[in-house]
């Protein structure tokens, strides 16, 4: 699995910010705030613009603030937090954050052109938030990434996404993807409740591709993919995490495949699979019947062989996995 690339805090010029101590958090040139960078709520909408800027302590934006960011580098030595009934635009900017990104409540952010943000510690969006990207984003994410209550993420171009700890959707939340997916995720995949993550749907849609170190849990009413399958799962097989087991539990659905040729793969209760589980082990429930997979798969047959790797990936010895495709294990002798 690709490990998260290494990055550092942007250095900034240590100069004061011109409206630091003022009631203006309008920001411009290469600066430093000393404090924690707070809109009141009260004030004029404020805005970053063609900034870089180093907030030494927090980055809150709350209640119902409005906040624009513009062609800029912002470094936050604190948390960043975006919440309340607060809205924020970004556009061509990156973020650099030492402790935890939260986007929640009732908050409403959007993203256009090229993003980056690169978390030290986790990141969360939460409640009813709604968060956007209009373009190719690119997620560094130091601790655990995690989507619940209401929330809403959706990704209308191309993602790359770096997780140093677990990736988990739950409650109602939804992650949406308009365009190709690609997680790196060195611990393990939790999508529980009523959390699903789903492509686009149609018959060319781009995969959604989720490497994983550990363990993928889909349980409750949860899914994966959409009713065209898009949701592709490939398990590190480096025996050190063969004990780690990928699980269906409940009613949960997978529309996609899963690859860990080194694990045990259960699926339990009335779980729906459309597409194809390759495991070390199958665990099935002797009620369920191969003509219930079987008949789903077929459904879909082509587009499960469209599924290829993109560059050549280890799987374990001297082997190499070059591609995915798929074959009728009931019709071979």
């Amino acid at each position: 699995m690709k490990p998260m690339p290494e990055w550092n805090m942007p250095q900034v010029n240590p100069t004061t910010c011109p409206a630091y101590g003022t009631s203006s958090r309008n920001v411009n040139g290469n600066c430093r705030w000393p404090g924690t960078y707070q809109v009141p709520t009260i004030s004029s909408p404020a805005a970053i613009t063609g900034a870089r800027v180093h907030v030494a302590g927090d980055m809150n934006i709350g209640e119902s603030s409005t906040l624009t960011v513009a062609e800029s580098t912002v470094r936050v030595d604190g948390k960043m937090t975006l919440g309340g009934a607060s809205v924020s635009n970004f556009y061509n900017s990156e973020f650099f954050v030492a402790k935890n990104v939260a986007i929640g409540e009732s908050n409403k952010s959007a993203f256009h052109g090229p993003t980056a943000i690169a978390a030290r510690g986790n990141l969360s969006l939460g409640g009813a938030g709604r968060l956007e990207f209009f373009d190719d984003a690119t997620f560094f994410v130091g601790g655990d990434m995690s989507i619940g209550g209401s929330g809403v993420l959706v990704f209308h171009d191309d993602l790359v996404a770096f997780v140093d700890g677990d990736l988990t959707i739950s409650g109602s939340g939804t992650l949406t993807f308009n365009s190709s997916a690609t997680f790196y995720v060195a611990g393990s995949v939790k999508i529980q409740g009523s959390g699903w993550t789903r492509g686009s749907g149609g018959s060319n849609t781009p995969w959604i591709v989720f490497y994983v170190r550990k363990g993928v849990e889909i349980s409750g009413a949860a899914g994966a993919g959409s009713s065209i399958p898009d949701a592709v799962f490939l398990l590190d097989t480096e025996p050190a995490y063969s004990q780690y087991a990928v699980t269906l539990t409940g009613s949960a659905s997978l529309y996609g495949g899963v690859y860990a040729p080194t694990r045990v793969i259960k699926v339990q209760g009335t779980s729906p699979v459309t597409g194809s589980l390759i495991g070390k082990t199958l665990e099935i429930p002797s009620w369920r019947q191969e003509k219930e997979f079987r008949d789903k798969y077929d459904q879909h047959a082509e587009r499960m062989r469209s599924f290829h790797l993109p560059s050549r990936t280890r799987t374990r010895g001297s082997e190499q996995l070059l591609e995915w495709r798929e074959v009728e294990p009931w019709a071979i002798d």
